[in-house]
């Protein structure tokens, strides 16, 4: 019955979200509005009248199952022959990685949207084009995440006349468009203006990593190389280890190019197929060996820095922060 983009709600979550500093340097610097397509509110209209401590411990009790749910299916996608001993232990590591526990302490819808994006590649990657398309249109509610994917799987259906992708994606789309227009009428400009104040506070990741030049440089060489491979993987056949790169390389590339901030480090669930890859990527060049071996390294101190800062928070909780800042760099 509000407007989720007007100054009043912004207010009502700056002070939630702040407490009594709602209005101190920190808060102005860093506003908390709603950023999300008015489209999630019918979404999430049936569990309104739920309290809080109720949805908190809904969605603590139930998300670590399904995101090691997602875990077994991208396994599974990027891997077809994969042993399930085998995928047990990627999902188990996903769950205890950096952005599966940062969303898990924000409660960040994210997660949800992640299990989401794994169920809807997995009913691509089976050909179930109708139950695709269905869930990717109700992903539009991170369409920043979303939107790249469901446009190449689009093509990949059309260029195959198979129209049970876009016809699921239409009819959702749209019903979920007239729901949320009945209860948030002329939300379409409101939420675009908001939008554009968040993406300008937000960086490219490499910009963040490389400074403007260099980051911005290697983004456009990237995103390029990336919009091309895509073009040619156009010709890959479903259930097929090739649709599995694909689909991996997909979300990479949409997280290089989004604008994100510090504190954003849950949408690095989506890398979780990239992850697989490259845990099973066995390269024959010296410059790849090398690549290969600093990102596993890495990678083996994104995980061990969860168990040794969750404990260690409950004694000093600064430590998580400064743990943060070195997943961060």
């Amino acid at each position: 019955g509000k407007d989720p983009y007007s100054r009043a709600v912004f207010e009502k979550i700056q002070r939630a979200y702040y407490g009594p500093q709602w209005q101190s340097p920190l808060a102005r610097e860093t506003p908390q509005p709603f950023i999300y397509p008015a489209m999630l509110i019918p979404l999430l209209a049936p569990i309104v009248h739920l309290s809080w401590g109720t949805i908190r411990m809904g969605f603590l009790g139930i998300l670590p199952f399904l995101l090691v749910g997602s875990g077994l299916i991208w396994a599974r996608i990027v891997e077809p022959e994969i042993r399930w001993q085998k995928a047990w232990v990627i999902a188990l590591l996903f769950l205890c990685s950096w952005p599966a526990f940062w969303g898990l302490r924000l409660q960040q819808p994210t997660l949800p949207v992640e299990v989401l994006v794994a169920l809807a590649c997995w009913c691509f990657w089976r050909e179930w084009d109708l139950a695709a398309g269905c869930l990717m249109a109700v992903l539009m509610i991170k369409p920043q995440i979303a939107l790249p994917l469901a446009l190449w799987m689009a093509v990949w259906t059309l260029r195959r006349k198979r129209w049970g992708f876009t016809t699921g994606f239409s009819v959702v789309l749209l019903g979920l468009l007239a729901a949320t227009e009945s209860m948030v009428p002329g939300w379409w400009p409101h939420w675009l203006h908001v939008l554009g104040s968040a993406q300008q506070r937000g960086r490219l990741l490499l910009e963040i990593l490389w400074g403007k030049v260099l980051g911005l440089a290697s983004t456009a060489a990237l995103g390029a190389w990336s919009v091309w491979v895509l073009y040619r993987r156009l010709r890959v056949p479903a259930r097929s280890v090739e649709m599995g790169k694909t689909l991996a390389l997909a979300l990479a590339a949409t997280l290089l190019v989004a604008p994100t901030m510090m504190g954003m480090i849950y949408n690095d669930v989506f890398l979780l197929p990239a992850a697989i890859l490259l845990w099973n990527a066995k390269p024959q060049q010296s410059l790849a060996q090398l690549t290969r071996a600093a990102a596993v390294v890495y990678g083996g101190w994104i995980f061990s820095s969860v168990i040794i800062s969750c404990p260690v928070e409950l004694v000093w909780p600064p430590f998580v922060n400064l743990a943060l800042s070195f997943r961060i760099m």
